[in-house]
């Protein structure tokens, strides 16, 4: 398989992968790398790659250490989600004090918010989240992100939901292997 990088105007990349006979097997037209997205968005990085791992962006690979960004959910990320949303509760603020609350999204950053909230939050942070994300959403999370709780607050929820208990996050061997 051969990868060919096209640089564009603007600090887009087209990519294209080739099989070995030669064949097209894909084409990006547009991609920009994290740094790129970054400076476009106002995030930082370590957002980007939740955005990643979310599904809300997808990736074109990675080629000299920089990861290559489909551009096509960029717009929409950047205008943000016409979903109707409350604002983040003042109190809350101790529980993010390296964000500025107005810049939390809570359809956007959900996986930020919400273990946080599920591990240190308070009863007015608490009742905003039950009324912000509705409960089929939150056990899609449970399921999907709980390992990142606790093991206490991930038992109490999963109880909580009547679903079960997360399976702990598990960390690839020394070897690599996992």
């Amino acid at each position: 398989m051969r990868t060919v990088l096209e640089s564009l105007p603007g600090g887009s990349w087209t990519v294209r992968r080739y099989d070995d006979a030669g064949g097209l097997v894909e084409e990006v037209s547009r991609a920009i790398p994290v740094s790129e997205l970054c400076r476009r968005l106002g995030k930082s990085r370590r957002q980007v790659y939740r955005y990643l791992t979310q599904g809300w962006l997808q990736s074109s690979g990675k080629y000299l250490g920089e990861w290559l960004v489909r551009e096509q959910g960029i717009e929409w990320l950047a205008r943000g989600a016409r979903v109707r949303f409350r604002p983040i509760p003042r109190s809350a603020q101790t529980l993010f004090p390296e964000y500025r609350l107005a810049r939390l999204h809570p359809f956007h950053d959900g996986s930020l918010i919400i273990p946080r909230i599920m591990e240190q939050g308070g009863r007015e942070e608490l009742m905003w989240m039950m009324r912000q994300y509705d409960s089929r959403a939150l056990r899609r999370w449970l399921a999907a992100e709980g390992w990142k709780l606790t093991p206490r607050a991930a038992r109490f929820w999963s109880w909580w939901f009547r679903v079960p208990p997360p399976p702990p996050r598990r960390l690839p061997a020394a070897g690599g292997k996992a």
